[in-house]
């Protein structure tokens, strides 16, 4: 009998997604609540930097909520989201940067600090071994739905839990070792340190890529509240004096070093709306500018064929324009 995989695993939805992203932000809350307050039972600054590490999580998952917010079944709902990609994945990427900055800095910190006497040793082993448990398997379940959704702010938003889960592990770790052996006491703040420069190399490597590579405004206000996708410096002008706020004709400002993003299945005149309880056709984005991924990869989710069209034959013109006249 074969093995059969959970749907949200094997075939997610954008309504799984937010579902995780749900969940994620309540673990990430009460987890950020759980270390400041153990910082104040226990003393302990590897706790506290626990704890503000999961507040920093805490808002890239509230952006992947924001992405995928009550995603339905209506196509043209799940379009209006699908152009929120772009603005959740450069948002989350300042997250990154930001989320390694402060560990760094809190590694720094317990350095100087040096050793510190262990109380409550009980309580951070249960935390940090309970922690380390559910950040790993939230972050393989986020690093799976974001290559099936093709998602880079699911990716991004994975790559925090995934530093989490380093975090705590090394917190259980170091707590068992330093009751044995106090003087290994540095093995925590350097793994941090390693974590942090990790995180702040993602962060502000995709910040730099988008910003001087892809030429997006992303320190432009403008683009974070009229953006649908990647919208070039002169497509923001025209979005910004169109009345209704929004490019009502897609060629208009184009460029064709910045193609825009084409959502295919849900604007022929031959699409339907899918029967309730079933998931629409899945949409395709073509992005030339994202062909290469700031993260270090490619979309391979849509093929486009070279061949030429092949043109009409001149009887056929011929035939169409004698019905014409008559």
């Amino acid at each position: 009998m074969p093995l059969s995989y959970p749907s949200f695993w094997s075939d997610p939805t954008p309504a799984d997604a937010f579902k995780l992203s749900l969940v994620s932000v309540i673990v990430t809350l009460v987890s950020g609540i759980i270390g400041v307050e153990g910082f104040h039972l226990t003393g302990s600054s590897l706790i506290l930097c626990y704890g503000l590490e999961n507040f920093v999580d805490f808002f890239s998952s509230v952006v992947v909520l924001w992405r995928f917010f009550n995603p339905g079944t209506d196509p043209q709902r799940i379009l209006i989201l699908k152009k929120r990609e772009k603005r959740a994945s450069v948002a989350i990427s300042f997250i990154l940067g930001l989320l390694g900055v402060g560990i760094i800095v809190a590694a720094v910190h317990d350095f100087k600090v040096g050793k510190e006497e262990m109380t409550n040793a009980r309580f951070i082993v249960i935390v940090s071994f309970i922690s380390s448990l559910i950040f790993f398997t939230l972050t393989m379940i986020k690093l799976q739905m974001s290559t099936m959704l093709n998602s880079r702010a699911l990716l991004k938003d994975g790559y925090c839990s995934l530093i989490g889960t380093v975090l705590a592990l090394s917190l259980f770790l170091n707590t068992i070792i330093v009751i044995g052996l106090p003087s290994l006491w540095w093995l925590d703040p350097l793994i941090s340190i390693i974590c942090g420069i990790a995180s702040l190399f993602l962060g502000l490597r995709s910040i730099l890529i988008q910003s001087f590579e892809k030429k997006i405004p992303i320190f432009n206000p403008s683009w974070w509240i009229f953006s649908e996708g990647n919208l070039s410096a002169d497509e923001i002008e025209i979005t910004e004096s169109s009345p209704e706020g929004a490019l009502s004709d897609p060629s208009v400002g184009s460029n064709v070093n910045s193609a825009p993003i084409i959502y295919e299945d849900l604007e022929t005149p031959s699409s339907s709306t899918p029967p309730s309880g079933s998931f629409p056709p899945a949409i395709k984005e073509v992005d030339e500018n994202n062909n290469d991924d700031d993260l270090g990869f490619t979309d391979v989710s849509v093929s486009t064929s070279t061949e030429p069209t092949a043109a009409p034959k001149a009887s056929d013109t011929e035939s169409t324009s004698d019905k014409e006249l008559i």
